[in-house]
């Protein structure tokens, strides 16, 4: 899962929804991996060499990345060491740099890439709505309009529901932040109250 407060918060208290987690690693992990396999292996660098330094808002992101499955013995941790955003933003307070007076620059090559996806990714519903557009897309080979799966946008902490019809196949989807409305949703699911094809729960409250 992309949250690893979530994770943690099912591992202790819903270990019985350990095997409807998605297995896909957080993005932060998934891009520590490809930055140490990938790119070390383009650049002909020795990925021991290279420090991948994560910034990120979430605090449980600095546990996330000294876990023992998330690295390996030629490479070392994929994520050597992350900085939230406030750390980052009294290092460059401290440095006085001003952001504003900085000359834009492209992506480093060969990760020069980005997409809408990822901007939107971190959101409350964001998750959702990336991977709902990428189910349309595999499934219908065009884009969806822009607004196709905009119920899934929501600035309120809350607990959600949205229904889409993708080529036919009808879902029911759900949206929550925050973990007492994690528990609520968990809670209900348990009891057969509601049915989902897919579930995106972020601890913080908004993403």
């Amino acid at each position: 899962s992309c949250c690893p407060g979530w994770v943690r918060f099912t591992k202790s208290q819903a270990p019985d929804m350990l095997d409807n987690l998605s297995t896909a690693k957080s993005p932060q992990q998934m891009f520590g991996a490809v930055i140490k396999t990938y790119f070390a292996n383009a650049k002909q660098i020795d990925p021991k060499k290279i420090r991948s330094i994560s910034i990120m808002p979430c605090v449980s992101k600095k546990d996330e990345c000294t876990l023992p499955k998330f690295g390996s013995e030629e490479r070392g941790q994929d994520v050597d060491y992350v900085l939230t955003t406030r750390e980052i933003d009294r290092i460059i307070k401290a440095a006085s740099i001003n952001l504003g007076q900085l000359e834009p620059e492209e992506f480093d090559s060969p990760m020069a890439e980005s997409t809408g996806a990822g901007v939107i990714f971190g959101m409350q519903g964001g998750v959702m709505e990336a991977a709902l557009r990428s189910a349309y897309y595999l499934v219908t080979k065009e884009k969806p309009p822009v607004d196709a799966f905009s119920e899934v946008r929501t600035k309120e902490n809350a607990w959600t529901e949205a229904e889409f019809n993708i080529a036919g196949i009808k879902l029911k989807v759900a949206i929550a932040s925050g973990l007492g409305n994690a528990r609520r949703l968990v809670n209900a699911i348990r009891k057969k109250e509601v049915v989902y094809d897919f579930v995106e729960i972020m601890a913080c409250p908004g993403g």
